[in-house]
Formats: C-alpha cells, sequence, structure tokens
C-alpha cells in the first residue's frame, strides 16, 4: 500500500482511540505500537538484515509507512478482539486473540507485499513459494510469522498490564474496521491472480472486524 493511504489507516486508529478510550491511553498505544514497529523493523532491516524494503520515505532503511502500519493493524485487531471477547475477559485471551488476528492478516498481506514488489527477502521461506520477489528469492521465511505474534501481542501485553482491560463507549470494535483498508486491496490482488487461498488462509482477521464493529452497532 502506499504510504498516504497507510498514514490515514493509521489516523482513523489514533482517532478511534481517542475517542473510545481517552487520550492518555491513545498515546500510550501509539507509543508502544509504533516504538515496537519500528525497534522491529530496524532489527531486520539492518542489524539482521532479512529484508529490504522498496517504499518511501524511509528513515535509513526503516520505511516510515511498515512502521505506522505495525500500529494500525496491531490497535485494529487489539479493539475488534477486545469487542469481540466482552469486558469479562482477561488479559491474556486478548493477547492471544490480537496475536492471532494480526498474524491471520499477515499471511495475506506478506504475499500480496511480495508479489508487488514493496519489498523483497534476502533467502527464500517455506510459505507461499511461488510467489517470487523482486530480487528472485521465492516465499515467505516462516519465522516472520513468530515475530508478528511476538510483536503484536508484546505490544497489548504492555498496554494491558499498564491500563487494565476497559470497555468505555460502545463504539468500541469498530476500529477493528481499519483492518479492512489492509485486507480488501489485498484480497482484491488474491482474487484477479487467482490466489484465492490466501483468502481462506486470512480470514479470522475480516470476520473478526466486522463481528467487532457488528457487536458495536447492536449496542
Amino acid at each position: 500500500m502506499q504510504t498516504v493511504g497507510v498514514a490515514i489507516l493509521a489516523g482513523l486508529a489514533a482517532w478511534h482511540a481517542a475517542s473510545t478510550r481517552g487520550w492518555w491511553r491513545a498515546v500510550l498505544f501509539a507509543g508502544l505500537g509504533l516504538g515496537v514497529g519500528a525497534a522491529g523493523e530496524y532489527v531486520a532491516t539492518s542489524v539482521v538484515p532479512t529484508v529490504r524494503h522498496h517504499t518511501r520515505p524511509r528513515l535509513g532503511r526503516v520505511p516510515v509507512g511498515a512502521v505506522l502500519s505495525w500500529y494500525a493493524i496491531t490497535y485494529a485487531a487489539f479493539d475488534s478482539v477486545e469487542r469481540s471477547l466482552g469486558p469479562r475477559r482477561g488479559t491474556w485471551p486478548r493477547v492471544l486473540g490480537t496475536a492471532l488476528v494480526a498474524t491471520s492478516l499477515d499471511l495475506l498481506l506478506d504475499v500480496f507485499g511480495l508479489a508487488m514488489g514493496l519489498w523483497e527477502l534476502r533467502q527464500d521461506g517455506t510459505y507461499a513459494r511461488e510467489i517470487v520477489g523482486p530480487n528472485g528469492r521465492r516465499g515467505v521465511p516462516l519465522g516472520n510469522f513468530v515475530a508478528w505474534p511476538l510483536m503484536t501481542g508484546g505490544t497489548v501485553a504492555v498496554y494491558l498490564r499498564l491500563t487494565g482491560p476497559l470497555a468505555p463507549s460502545g463504539r468500541l470494535g469498530r476500529g477493528g474496521l481499519v483492518l479492512l483498508g489492509y485486507y480488501l486491496p489485498a484480497a482484491r490482488w488474491a482474487v484477479r491472480r487467482g490466489r484465492r487461498r490466501y483468502l481462506a488462509y486470512s480470514a479470522l482477521a475480516p470476520l473478526t472486524a466486522l463481528w467487532g464493529a457488528l457487536g458495536a452497532t447492536r449496542r
């Protein structure tokens, strides 16, 4: 996705967080999400180089859009999971749910981004080996799908440790619709290119987002 579109999605996530959770919690989540995303991208691009991004702007080798996406996707997954679980569930169901939903989305996004030349990987992977990146490397290494649950789940775990679970507004759950901003362009590509199985692999993300939004509407 283009950085402008990603910035809009991140802005929507921030606006929803502020309007439903208050500014302090919104700023805290944004700080954690952006910080974890920036650190992860820095490690992956510069410390233990596994990926090279082609999108701009970049700070060094770290693309701004990728950092914004870490925050937006983590928040949207968390919000939709929190609404779906309800206020009686504790911290760990929220942490694990967020990690699962965000990683589910990445099962499609990574394939889409690789095929579109948004980034290239330094080594071949075992997932989606029919997808070839700009440098000729095939597939996505499975280690990428370890990083996603650790980073997204870790962000939510720290956030909830500092704030505790909260259901402050009937609009809780609508923030999950930000996930569709990422999912729909990638899904369109998958349908056009005959890669429909990746829609099934990533189905948890849009279904949870829609379920959470529906719950917010019914409240």
